[in-house]
């Protein structure tokens, strides 16, 4: 008897990547590697896959919220803040294994920067479902905003 195992595959712009290949980014990533097996499992067969090429952004500053977290498979994007003159300053820079745009997808209010593609970027996109967070996290829950991805997990699942 012969088995044949369909792979849960995400599309991405005429390729695809399976959904382990996205367990395997979460796992990497701080701090989704502290969450169990089968909810990493769960998240990464819900993943969008996106790629952006070089010199191009993910979202600019004072963009609207794209609902979504930004969780880099590979690539490096720059964060940019551009003053009232028009200066633009680097306030960061995000690496494979690195998230972003946790703020916004949870307040739903514009961007604070712009995310600039430097060398082509591949991300897993968690997006946020209507009525399924609950609220910003506060001090009263014990928790910091380096915790914010995994409460935006645990309410999108």
């Amino acid at each position: 008897m012969i088995r044949i195992h369909f792979l849960n595959l995400v599309p991405w712009e005429g390729f695809r990547m399976n959904s382990t290949e996205l367990l395997q980014v979460l796992i990497k990533t701080n701090p989704f590697e502290i969450l169990d097996s089968d909810i990493l499992e769960t998240l990464s067969a819900k993943m969008t896959v996106k790629a952006f090429e070089p010199n191009t952004y993910v979202f600019k500053q004072e963009d609207p919220s794209r609902d979504a977290l930004f969780i880099i498979a590979s690539g490096l994007v720059e964060l940019t803040v551009t003053d009232d003159r028009g200066m633009e300053t680097v306030v960061g820079l995000k690496r494979a294994y690195d998230f972003f745009g946790e703020t916004v997808v949870l307040s739903r209010e514009r961007y604070p920067a712009s995310a600039r593609v430097k060398k082509k970027l591949t991300c897993g996109l968690i997006y946020r479902k209507l009525g399924q967070i609950h609220g910003f996290m506060t001090g009263s829950q014990g928790r910091n905003v380096l915790h914010c991805p995994i409460y935006f997990i645990g309410n999108a699942l």
